[in-house]
């Protein structure tokens, strides 16, 4: 091979190589994946002279995408323009905007996210006089988007029963889904799951398209594909029929988006699925990333899930310095002091900020670390869980840009049409959207063409063709670069002395958001990202913050565990490690979740490259309450000689002392079948365990006393006052 491939190992260069027939590549973290993704693509434009056209390549995130894109642009001069290249939903955006006029669509389609579609919801509750306090949006959305990967319409909910039998909100999840689906029409909007859905519609239903893509695709390729979902494989089946080679990438170990329909059976069955054509598997073992002591103290945890496929261990070439640490402390202040000191310690030993990562289970576990860390002057960025385009100003900015593109796109016109305040009130909207209803109309056409001089005063009247004077001149500019459209729309709107008027307390960090925004498209544009108006409300659909994070800058990263996967720092904490935080109190009833908390704990474990604390307190508040749970039962499972157990519980030492306590597992104590002995009742079996750690309920069957529910809690005390009295 030549000398560009030369620093690869014998691994990599053979999945390199073979470029013909199905090729499952799977490797742990930091083993360079993605590294021979980019290589093997190197390797047939440059090498082979395929043509850039004829290869699909697929990611999970953005992120991904844009280090694939940025690192194959510095290894091919050659134009690479007509590589098709982006997450799922980007690909199945470029499709549709191509072929959805096939079902009635039309290709300026605005595309909801999860606040959208949630609107969308209430509106249809509000007309069908569900009452959203007894019956939850969130329910109903999370019903429709689960048909939709699954490839189930609303007609084919309504009409077979099988679908919605099992539903608790069965009784209204139909009339629901099927005017959510037509008001998503009408508006000319696809969600999330319409994007997957339709594109695979069309596929169907349309041969001439199927074999458009067929032929036009010779090599495709999936990075990340255990979060592949139902729907995704489907149209990965349907279009990678005739190509040279369909090459896969991924661990199943590392699968953490069941939430979002990802199905591990996609890869633990890849081999037998394209058995008649002879699946090539490929492990890489070489890590180069993690000292060994942290990939030992991952390979413990994850060898007791069930549902993976079976690994070669991996291997590093660092045996690691330092063991991993499990730290027992009394509460979440104590936790964040701790990390604060830690941190600086640290520091003054030469760790850079920015090599030092801080990961959490829940957002609202990053508070009090903050706090700790301002108090320590420690410079630190926290990546929000939610985009930020998600933050509500600049959604009331972008809804401006949506309706000049698309006039009918009703929950975004509602969002503006009295934003900033121009004397169009509660009572004004409610009766235009009665005239909407009655007349089977979009709400544009009400406003622009059907105003009843009877219904409405002639001032509110002037201020609604004030209104859409304004839409109409600023789609006069649509042409701008988006960074220029938005500084139109500042200017026009007076935005940020309205920011200042109705939001003064918080205005100065509101008016720090847009202009982030602003930067963000202004880098799009320059780097070559960005380059119309179209493109811009695409992307503030599907990007997250954690897109845009740059580990350069000398800071302290703060984010939630499931932010964490690609992530890579010399010393990672873990905060809340305890049942009912790591793992999710959700999780511990059902054996699939608790093997993705399992997985998600995991990638946390292999940020770290060198250096691993894992803290345990007695009581955390969270949850909105003060809860004192056991300590994770991942806890048990990663504990060598080789871990440090350190317990500063009660201790006013100011340093950590590596004092070794024994770990009892309380809750593993209590299993069906196990005797036991109450105050009163006396001698009993335990025959059925129920509700969330670590307020559990056991059912109990006693010899004199019959059956009886009794709190964990309690007995666990019981015990414990009877052991000290022995």
């Amino acid at each position: 091979m030549k000398k560009i491939f030369k620093f690869l190992n014998n691994k990599q260069k053979e999945a390199i190589e073979r470029d013909a027939g199905p090729l499952l590549i799977l490797g742990g973290p930091g083993t360079g994946k993605t590294t021979t993704l980019i290589y093997k693509l190197y390797h047939l434009i440059k090498i082979k002279k395929v043509k850039p056209s004829e290869i699909l390549i697929l990611t999970s995130n953005n992120s991904n995408f844009n280090f694939i894109s940025e690192q194959l642009k510095s290894l091919i001069s050659s134009s690479i323009n007509d590589l098709w290249i982006g997450t799922f939903f980007s690909i199945f955006s470029r499709i549709l905007r191509n072929e959805i006029y096939r079902i009635n669509y039309s290709g300026d389609f605005v595309i909801y996210d999860k606040e959208d579609s949630s609107d969308m919801i209430n509106s249809c509750l509000k007309d069908l006089e569900i009452d959203p306090k007894i019956y939850p949006p969130k329910i109903f959305t999370n019903i429709i988007l689960r048909q939709k990967y699954s490839q189930i319409s609303s007609e084919r909910y309504i009409a077979d029963k099988t679908l919605h039998e099992n539903d608790y909100f069965n009784e209204f999840a139909k009339d629901v889904y099927q005017l959510y689906q037509s008001r998503m029409k009408k508006n000319n909007a696809l969600d999330y799951g319409d994007m997957l859905m339709l594109t695979v519609k069309i596929l169907n239903e349309n041969k001439t398209v199927l074999k458009k893509y067929q032929s036009k695709f010779k090599y495709i390729f999936v990075d990340d594909f255990q979060e592949v979902n139902f729907i995704q494989n489907l149209f990965l089946r349907k279009i990678s029929k005739n190509v040279k080679q369909y090459c896969v990438i991924g661990n199943d170990d590392q699968s953490i988006m069941r939430n979002k329909g990802a199905s591990l059976q996609n890869t633990l069955k890849f081999e037998k699925e394209y058995r008649k054509k002879k699946v090539r598997l490929i492990q890489l073992t070489k890590n180069y990333t993690c000292s060994q002591n942290i990939l030992d103290t991952a390979a413990l945890l994850i060898q007791n899930n069930v549902r993976k496929k079976k690994r070669q261990k991996l291997t590093s070439s660092k045996p690691g310095t330092f063991n991993p640490k499990i730290i027992f402390i009394e509460n979440e202040r104590a936790e964040a002091r701790l990390i604060a000191q830690e941190i600086q310690r640290l520091h003054k030993k030469r760790v850079p900020y920015r090599e030092i990562g801080i990961l959490y289970r829940s957002a609202e576990q990053a508070y009090t670390i903050e706090n700790q860390l301002r108090n320590y002057k420690i410079p630190f960025e926290t990546i929000q869980p939610e985009s930020i385009f998600k933050d509500k100003h600049v959604k009331d900015l972008l809804a401006y840009i949506k309706v000049c593109f698309n006039r009918f796109d009703e929950i975004n016109l509602l969002r503006i049409i009295n934003l900033p305040n121009r004397g169009i009130g509660f009572n004004t909207i409610d009766k235009l959207l009665r005239l909407a209803r009655k007349k089977r109309i979009p709400l544009w056409e009400v406003i622009s063409e059907n105003l009843d001089k009877k219904l409405f005063s002639s001032r509110i009247i002037k201020n609604i063709k004030s209104f859409i004077e304004l839409i109409n001149n600023i789609s006069q500019n649509i042409d701008l670069k988006p960074s220029q459209i938005i500084t139109l729309l500042i200017r026009v709107l007076k935005y940020f002395d309205f920011l200042k008027k109705s939001v003064s307390k918080y205005s100065k960090e509101k008016i720090e958001i847009i202009n982030k925004l602003i930067s963000i498209a202004k880098h799009m544009e320059d780097t070559g990202k960005l380059t119309s108006i179209p493109e811009f409300v695409q992307m503030v659909s599907l990007y997250e913050n954690v897109d845009f994070f740059e580990k350069g800058r000398n800071k302290v990263t703060l984010m939630e565990m499931k932010s964490s996967k690609g992530f890579n720092f010399d010393t990672v904490f873990v905060s809340g490690m305890e049942d009912g935080v790591i793992p999710h109190y959700s999780s511990l009833e059902v054996p699939q979740d608790l093997e993705e908390e399992r997985r998600l704990f995991y990638i946390s474990i292999t940020c770290s490259e060198n250096n691993l604390y894992l803290i345990n307190v007695k009581e955390r508040n969270i949850y909105n309450k003060r809860n004192i749970f056991p300590h994770s039962r991942f806890i048990n499972e990663i504990k060598t000689d080789k871990t440090e157990i350190i317990n500063i519980l009660k201790s006013k030492a100011k340093k950590i002392l590596p004092t070794e306590i024994e770990i009892e597992n309380s809750t593993d104590y209590f299993k069906i079948g196990r005797k036991v002995v109450h105050p009163i009742w006396g001698k009993g079996i335990i025959k059925e365990i129920s509700g969330y750690s670590p307020d559990l309920k056991l059912t109990i069957q006693f010899s004199r006393a019959g059956i009886k529910k009794i709190s964990l809690i309690f007995l666990k005390k019981f015990l414990k006052k009877e052991h000290q009295k022995k």
